[in-house]
This record gives C-alpha cells, sequence and structure tokens, in this order.
C-alpha cells in the first residue's frame, strides 16, 4: 500500500497540517482529483483538497459494504463492549447518551445499549443505516450531520473516522 510506504520529507506545497500546523510532508499519493499527503511531523494523513459533504457520500454510496453475519455480531460485541467499558466507560444517572460517529453496520450501538447507553449513530452510507436499524436495533440513525445540529450527547466516540473527517476543526 502506498499509505505504508516510507519516503523521504518533502516541503509542503499545501496548507498546513490540521493536527500540528506543519508544512512537512513525509509522502503524497493521487487518488481520483483528491491528492493524500503523510504529515512528517506527527504522520496525519489528510487529502487536499478537502472534500465536501456530497464527495464524501458519493465515496461510501459506491461500496458494497459485505453486512456482518449474525456469528461475526455475537463474536465481536462482547469484546465491543469490553472496549466501550475501558475507553467511553459506563452511563450515570442521566448521562446515557452516545453517538457513535462514523459507526457504519451499528455494532457499536448495539455493544453501547447492552452496557446501558441510549446510542444514536450518524454514518454517510444509507444501506449501512438501514442495517443498523433492521439487524441491530439502533434507533436513532442519521446520514446527514444537520439532523444532529440540536441534539446533545455525553459521549461521542468513532473507531476508524477521524480520517474521514472533511473539516476536522468543524466537526
Amino acid at each position: 500500500l502506498l499509505l505504508n510506504r516510507e519516503m523521504p520529507p518533502m516541503k509542503a506545497t499545501v496548507d498546513l497540517c490540521q493536527a500540528c500546523g506543519s508544512t512537512a510532508i513525509a509522502f503524497s499519493a493521487g487518488i481520483r482529483e483528491f491528492r493524500l499527503h503523510k504529515c512528517a511531523e506527527c504522520g496525519l494523513v489528510r487529502t487536499n483538497p478537502m472534500p465536501e459533504d456530497a464527495d464524501l457520500v458519493r465515496f461510501y454510496q459506491q461500496f458494497a459494504f459485505e453486512k456482518p453475519s449474525r456469528e461475526d455480531v455475537d463474536h465481536d460485541v462482547p469484546a465491543i463492549e469490553a472496549s466501550l467499558r475501558h475507553f467511553v466507560g459506563v452511563p450515570q444517572p442521566g448521562r446515557n447518551r452516545v453517538l457513535d460517529y462514523g459507526g457504519g453496520f451499528g455494532i457499536y450501538c448495539k455493544a453501547a445499549r447492552q452496557l446501558g447507553w441510549e446510542p444514536s449513530l450518524f454514518d454517510y452510507d444509507r444501506g449501512c443505516l438501514e442495517y443498523a436499524q433492521s439487524a441491530m436495533g439502533v434507533t436513532c440513525a442519521v446520514g446527514d450531520l444537520a439532523d444532529l445540529r440540536d441534539k446533545q450527547f455525553d459521549v461521542i466516540f468513532g473507531y476508524h473516522v477521524i480520517e474521514h473527517w472533511n473539516r476536522i476543526d468543524e466537526n
């Protein structure tokens, strides 16, 4: 994979790294109309130009994600529960609203609900949202950030998500 290939640092021709402010790039590679840049200082991989929400929706709608089998879900949920318990904790009285940002099929929402959380799911992929509602029992699954603007959460988490944010400073 290109992302794992080490190349000597070169001077950036793009804006500053969103994470550390550096202009040094470890490598740059093109994917469609976007270029991936890996920061030589902190290692953040980002795109330039940054995609708009419509670009992300188009990108994720092209995949035919393989839905997890019942056996996979039953196997994975206990480990996910342990991970959530460790990193997110358990709900407290009056503090039980959690958002899984970019949660795909909703398996983390299922595990969170089993821990006592009231989970909501955000994801761009409509197929994932439908599956999360029908198979995982997710009651609040949205694909438009505007639907979350007036909602409040006690905890927001995402697993393998930050690398997909198009406007990290606004999300």
